[in-house]
């Protein structure tokens, strides 16, 4: 077992430690979504803190390219996000425990996708309308799964049901206006954003750094999204 670990080129990778964990928790999430009994939180909240102290650590960008690495679709882009969001709250000197909050949102932010077809998830494509109105589910489809579990905090849901809202009341699913969405939620939304903008698609180039602050920063003045947070990010 212990050369099998060391031969792990994960593993070796800068950071490559709490993304394994990361990994394995979120793979494990999905694979349960459709059980009726209650979840094991432990190893979601082991995976926060290694993600934090690892990116304490090394850095964001050297996180990033272990992910890009190793990852590919609905699990890079969790944790693209998971990296930007924990990279945001430790660079914006947020509380550890607020940090910790805010990585577990986004590493679970997205596990409603586990619901969702492969042939929409995957598309190597624009989805038409009718696929974009089950893909656009997956924020509620989470939500439900883990409101039924009594360690998941309200933050978290949040996070988790409404990181597709917009501050104009144009976001789904419910449409909520910039008063009923949390600062968790609005960090969450931008670091979901940027990292869709970033990622490697089968369809698309990912867009430069510069390039995706720039629609952040677009979608900023249309008030869509808090200008003071993409600053920040």
């Amino acid at each position: 077992k212990t050369n099998a670990r060391q031969a792990d080129p994960l593993t070796q990778a800068p950071g490559g430690r709490s993304i394994r964990l990361a990994g394995q928790a979120l793979e494990a999430l999905f694979q349960g979504i459709s059980r009726p009994y209650a979840i094991d939180m432990n190893p979601i909240a082991q995976a926060s803190g290694e993600v934090i102290d690892a990116i304490a650590e090394i850095g964001l960008a050297k996180w990033l390219d272990t992910v890009r690495a190793h990852h590919v679709g609905t699990f890079q882009h969790c944790l693209l996000v998971t990296g930007l969001a924990t990279s945001f709250g430790v660079k914006n000197r947020m509380r550890r425990a607020d940090v910790e909050r805010l990585t577990t949102g986004a590493l679970l932010h997205d596990i409603g996708k586990a619901k969702i077809p492969l042939s929409i998830l995957d598309k190597p494509g624009a989805l038409d309308a009718r696929e974009l109105e089950v893909m656009q589910r997956h924020p509620v489809i989470g939500y439900d799964y883990l409101r039924q579990q009594s360690q998941i905090s309200g933050e978290v849901l949040s996070m988790v049901r409404s990181h597709h809202e917009y501050l104009d009341g144009s976001g789904y699913p419910d449409g909520l206006m910039a008063d009923r969405i949390d600062d968790v939620t609005r960090i969450l939304t931008i670091c979901d954003i940027y990292g869709a903008l970033v990622e490697q698609r089968a369809y698309k180039a990912p867009k430069t750094p510069d390039e995706a602050m720039a629609i952040l920063s677009t979608l900023a003045s249309q008030g869509k999204v808090e200008t003071s947070l993409v600053k920040a990010l």
